[in-house]
């Protein structure tokens, strides 16, 4: 009964936690943490990126992580989703365990640190993940990114934090995605 009870606690703890969560991450790619050979496929990622930048003025870094976020994960002038995987899994084949010792500044040589950036923005925004196509590069080299940076807070629409997303998970075969209150009401 004492772990049933301290198992509930627990799982309200988390839920309770996640609804005063005021940590926002912006979701973004930059072209100096892609190798080479993924450039073309990352590039509407990349653009889309700095189109969606927000300023808001000082003080303001989580309305403006929120809006970025919006802009970048509703975006409807590409399919961002299905780059933005493919960028992700390009970028993955293209992972070295650790950096060779020396100046790494241009080089083609990516490291498991320069693969987040591009892991937070699929997670963030719910995408699917999918595998690398090269043949999808000659349609990425044709992509026109048209986005419009929101510039007040009053046109945010939609909760996108990064991978703290208050957004639907994303569906994993066989689990049933309940919550933290159903799970410790189940328990009960």
């Amino acid at each position: 009964m004492k772990f049933v009870a301290f198992t509930v606690l627990a799982l309200a703890s988390v839920a309770a936690a996640d609804l005063f969560d005021d940590s926002t991450e912006e979701l973004k790619l930059d072209m100096d943490d892609v190798p080479r050979s993924c450039r073309t496929i990352c590039t509407p990622i990349a653009t889309l990126s700095k189109q969606c930048d927000v300023s808001l003025g000082i003080g303001r870094g989580k309305d403006e992580d929120l809006l970025h976020n919006q802009c970048v994960c509703t975006n409807g002038s590409f399919n961002v989703g299905q780059i933005a995987a493919e960028c992700a899994d390009c970028m993955h084949q293209h992972v070295k365990a650790k950096r060779s010792l020396g100046s790494h500044e241009n080089d083609d040589d990516i490291d498991s640190d320069d693969v987040k950036d591009i892991d937070r923005l699929v997670s963030g925004c719910g995408f699917s993940s999918a595998h690398y196509n090269p043949t999808m590069t000659a349609a990425a080299a044709t992509i026109t990114v048209d986005a419009t940076a929101p510039s007040h807070k009053d046109q945010l629409t939609t909760t996108i934090k990064g991978t703290h997303n208050v957004a639907a998970p994303t569906a994993i075969p066989g689990y049933m995605y309940a919550g933290a209150a159903a799970v410790a009401a189940a328990l009960l």
